[in-house]
C-alpha cells in the first residue's frame, strides 16, 4: 500500500514537472520579449511595458527561484526601467535589487554572457557613490565578449567607456628633449 502511494506521488510529480517547466519558460520568454519590446514603443508606454515584464519575471521566479534565466529576466526589465527613471536617491532600492539579481544570475550560470554584459553596463553607468566602477565594468564587458564575441550589449558599452589614447605629439614650440 505504501509503495503504491509513493509510486502515485512520484507519477504526479513526474507529470507535473513538464507543465511547470513549460509555464516557467513561457513566463521567462514573455518577460524577455516585453523587455525587448520596450525599446520599440513610445516613451510614455515604456515603463508600463517593463513593469509587465518584471511581473512576469517575478512570476517565473515564484515557480523556480534557481532559474538563471528568470533572474536575468528581472535584470533586463528592472535594468531598463531604472535606466529610464534615472539613478538617484529614489532608485537605490532598485539598484540594490538589480545588483543582487545580476549576481544571482551569474552564480547560477557563470557563463551567462548577457548577465556579464549587464553587470558591466551597470558598473559603467552607475555613479561612483552607488558603486560604479569603470575599470571593473570593462573587465565584465570583455569577459562577456570572450564568452560571446557577438554580444552587441557588451560591445556598445565597451565603446562608451573606452577612451582612445592618441599618440603624444609635442607642441610645435615645445623644447626638444636632450
Amino acid at each position: 500500500m505504501l509503495a503504491a502511494s509513493l509510486f502515485a506521488g512520484a507519477l504526479v510529480v513526474a507529470v507535473a514537472m513538464p507543465a511547470f517547466a513549460s509555464e516557467l519558460q513561457r513566463r521567462i520568454d514573455e518577460s524577455i520579449a516585453l523587455c525587448s519590446a520596450a525599446d520599440r514603443v513610445p516613451a510614455s508606454q515604456q515603463l508600463d511595458v517593463l513593469a509587465r515584464g518584471l511581473d512576469l519575471a517575478d512570476a517565473a521566479l515564484a515557480i523556480d527561484e534557481r532559474s538563471a534565466d528568470a533572474h536575468f529576466a528581472v535584470v533586463c526589465n528592472l535594468g531598463k526601467a531604472t535606466g529610464l527613471t534615472g539613478v538617484g536617491f529614489g532608485a537605490i532600492k532598485a539598484v540594490h535589487r538589480l545588483r543582487r539579481e545580476i549576481d544571482l544570475t551569474l552564480a547560477l550560470a557563470p557563463d551567462h554572457a548577457e548577465a556579464m554584459a549587464a553587470k558591466g553596463a551597470l558598473l559603467a553607468r552607475l555613479p561612483r557613490w552607488l558603486g560604479g566602477d569603470r575599470r571593473e565594468a570593462e573587465l565584465w564587458l570583455r569577459r562577456a565578449l570572450t564568452t560571446d564575441p557577438r554580444n552587441t550589449t557588451a560591445r556598445s558599452y565597451l565603446a562608451e567607456i573606452e577612451v582612445p589614447t592618441a599618440p603624444y605629439v609635442p607642441a610645435a614650440d615645445a623644447p626638444l628633449a636632450p
